[in-house]
């Protein structure tokens, strides 16, 4: 994706309600909780732009595999939270992104999972 659109672009974003819902219960802050909000609220309006997205590894390190997906990070530039985004197609063959996951990029309590694992479990499932 990333290199094949022309600078300005913006993408259509989709959400899953119960998904998005079920990421903000288990982001630990309520600072967390609202940049997720705000930022859904945003790219729902507003689209996303090609220069905010970063290509995710086909095959992380980690274990998670995300092919064909990009992320963002939030608040810009390097911020703690993520949202992880798959490129999908309407029913009349427009492009648009679909957001997997939002959640901490890199965790660092006992069992917390990163967006990108939480990403992969749902695309992987």
């Amino acid at each position: 994706m990333p290199g094949r659109s022309r600078p300005g672009a913006h993408y259509r974003v989709e959400f899953n309600d119960a998904t998005f819902a079920e990421d903000l219960e288990h982001t630990a802050s309520d600072t967390g909780r609202t940049l997720a909000q705000g930022e859904r609220d945003k790219l729902t309006a507003d689209g996303l732009s090609y220069e905010r997205l970063k290509a995710c590894e086909a095959e992380g390190r980690d274990g998670t595999r995300l092919p064909n997906c990009v992320k963002i990070y939030i608040p810009e530039p390097n911020g703690t939270w993520g949202m992880v985004f798959q490129l999908r197609f309407d029913d009349d063959g427009r492009p648009f992104l679909a957001c997997l996951a939002f959640g901490t990029r890199h965790p660092t309590g006992p069992g917390a999972l990163s967006v990108y694992e939480v990403a992969s479990r749902r695309l992987n499932a």
